[in-house]
């Protein structure tokens, strides 16, 4: 049975067709759009806990319950390169829209590696910092999940 792709084995991604030059209406060829992973800091989102307390003197009780964030599981960062073609648009929402991932390929992995299918999850402009606040919720429960 072939090995999974690892989910940081990527460092960079080529969309093709995220962007038209000019708008989508003026004829122009949609341009391609490289992006690099970056870290998302650990201290981005910090826990409310006392949110439970009926007074400040319960506070260290549940303050002692919260557990700190573990190192990671998963293999060292990746150096692979993803290139694709956005599709179309699968769902979308009121910070984002989900697309498709067409001709999908990634240099420098393994034959016997099995490549899941790709989406793209595109932020609109006004809500980018909502989606850094997501991707900080994906890493944390990384640590649970495995």
């Amino acid at each position: 049975m072939p090995q999974l792709l690892a989910q940081n084995a990527l460092e960079t991604t080529k969309l093709n067709g995220l962007l038209a030059q000019d708008g989508p209406s003026s004829g122009h060829s949609p341009t391609t759009v490289e992006l690099r992973r970056v870290s998302i800091p650990d201290d981005l989102v910090k826990p409310k806990v006392c949110e439970f307390a009926e007074d400040e003197d319960e506070a260290p009780y549940f303050r002692k319950y919260l557990v700190p964030r573990q190192p990671s599981q998963l293999l060292a960062p990746g150096r692979q390169l993803l290139e694709a073609t956005v599709g179309r648009r699968l769902g979308y929402g009121r910070s984002s829209a989900v697309h498709a991932l067409e001709q999908v390929t990634i240099s420098g992995h393994d034959s016997d590696t099995a490549v899941p299918s790709f989406v793209v999850k595109i932020s609109r402009l006004a809500h980018v910092a909502w989606l850094a606040r997501e991707e900080w919720f994906y890493d944390e429960l990384e640590r649970f999940e495995g």
